[in-house]
């Protein structure tokens, strides 16, 4: 029971093309905020009245993108002429990042905003926003182009790897690279190859969030697959370790966890996760199902489910 109708469910961004289109500005100011630094360039904090300042970053936050954009590039004259390369590369990091998040997208502002990546990642200096420039590289190829080039995408991020394995940017880029390798349409013996080629990058990662989607999505895909239910239990436990902090999948992975132990004959792990769902979600339209699967549990794994053991 559980059908395969539950678990063959890729993750979301492949799933819903549309959606992702909709939420994500949202997603890239999330990522530009870990970009913010202290002392960034621009004017004073406040001005004549003695209210903050908007800078560019505050600008994005606001989702007013235009004025970002032209905040970063008027603060970057100033800054050329005064040589403070410092602040100059984070201002241009700026306006790339207000570039692509510009609404109406065009061809246009998302090929500016990838030269400007572009130089950022080949100058002479090299510093903490040269991994983040190149992340933004593959994201244009990956999501923002009208005709998206996923190998090179997938270049860029295991360049990454190679560069700067430590940096929370690359981390994040080992999970695009895992979405990209894993639903690219190939045969089942290079998906699985492909898979234990990711999974050994597990290691890498030291940031708890970038370590909890890529084990969502390594566990969905060893599900909707059919890799392994194994590994699948074991990534979609490692994702609940790191800290699920999103209700909806925090609920869909105790259910996943909950039917594939099931499956697996591992039926205390499964009844744990089974009460876990029905207390998380007590109105969730799948509870009918869930209770008809502790139905099914041998008796002590039932009482457990149930809270009476």
């Amino acid at each position: 029971m559980g059908g395969p109708g539950l678990m063959a469910r890729p993750p979301k961004p492949l799933r819903r093309r549309n959606a992702q289109f909709a939420t994500r500005r949202g997603r890239l100011v999330a990522v530009a905020l870990i970009s913010i630094f202290s002392g960034c360039a621009g004017g004073p904090e406040q001005n004549e009245n003695g209210e903050k300042r908007m800078d560019g970053w505050d600008l994005a936050v606001a989702y007013r993108f235009n004025e970002s954009r032209r905040w970063f590039r008027n603060a970057a004259v100033p800054l050329s002429e005064k040589g403070e390369s410092r602040a100059l590369r984070e201002s241009r990091y700026g306006e790339a990042l207000a570039l692509l998040n510009v609404i109406p997208k065009t061809v246009g502002n998302i090929n500016r905003a990838d030269v400007i990546l572009a130089e950022l990642v080949q100058g002479s200096e090299t510093d903490e926003i040269t991994p983040r420039a190149m992340y933004h590289r593959g994201r244009i190829q990956q999501i923002h182009q009208r005709v998206p080039d996923l190998g090179k995408a997938s270049a860029i991020y295991r360049e990454m790897i190679s560069r700067w394995p430590n940096e929370m940017f690359t981390q994040i880029a080992i999970v695009k690279l895992a979405t990209i390798q894993l639903y690219e349409p190939t045969l089942r013996e290079e998906k699985y190859r492909r898979y234990t080629e990711l999974a050994a990058l597990e290691d890498l990662l030291r940031f708890a969030p970038p370590r909890r989607d890529f084990n969502y999505v390594m566990g969905v895909a060893c599900l909707s697959l059919e890799l392994s239910k194994e590994k699948a239990l074991y990534h979609l436990i490692a994702c609940e370790d790191a800290g699920i902090t999103l209700p909806a999948i925090r609920i869909n992975t105790y259910c996943r966890i909950g039917v594939t132990a099931k499956q697996l004959g591992r039926y205390e792990l499964a009844a744990a996760y089974f009460r876990k769902f029905m207390e998380a979600s007590p109105r969730d339209p799948r509870k009918q199902m869930i209770k008809d699967q502790i139905a099914d549990l041998p008796p002590a794994a039932r009482a457990l489910a149930l809270g009476e053991g």
